[in-house]
């Protein structure tokens, strides 16, 4: 049931995403409407991030619904080795880009979605929320620095920084 419930964000972002909005509408010189929809071209990054909601190193992929800006989610693995304790897992999380000009303030929260076998096998979810500064242009060079405080038993600490593409 948990693993269901994971993966409805997917499902609200195809929901989302399909819709798209009427850009123009114009009349014809008969007397008819004509109805122009163009699909906003969504921002779309993938990059690599240090710390953060993938703990230590994770590999990331973000999309907004609609535009530069505003809502978005973003989708991500890691997996990484301590002291013959292996960690892998992935992370889901909604986020909202406040700003202009490829400069943002990023609010998000999500969960990671982890597996660690070492003395024992343990599935687990560590819920996160995440502030932070976003350099995202049109296409190009992607920069993100975050606050990331998650959950593990208690509120602990954590931050992050990215680097990746934006197209």
């Amino acid at each position: 049931m948990k693993f269901f419930l994971l993966f409805i964000p997917f499902l609200v972002v195809q929901s989302v995403s399909a819709q798209q909005p009427i850009d123009s509408v114009s009349v014809n010189t008969d007397g008819t409407h004509k109805l122009t929809t163009r699909p906003k071209k969504t921002k779309q990054n993938v990059y690599v991030e240090l710390g953060g909601a993938g703990l230590a190193l994770s590999t990331n992929y973000d999309q907004r619904f609609r535009g530069a800006n505003g809502l978005g989610f973003s989708a991500g693995i890691f997996g990484f080795d301590v002291f013959g304790v292996n960690l892998m897992g992935g992370q889901v999380a909604l986020n909202y880009l406040i700003g202009k000009e490829n400069k943002y303030l990023e609010l998000g929260a999500g969960t990671n979605i982890s597996l660690t076998d070492g003395y024992r096998t343990e599935f687990g979810l560590l819920p996160f929320a995440m502030i932070g500064y976003r350099y995202q242009p049109v296409k190009g060079f992607l920069f993100r620095a975050t606050l990331t405080p998650i959950y593990i038993g208690g509120l602990a600490p954590w931050a992050g920084v990215s680097f990746g593409y934006a197209f």
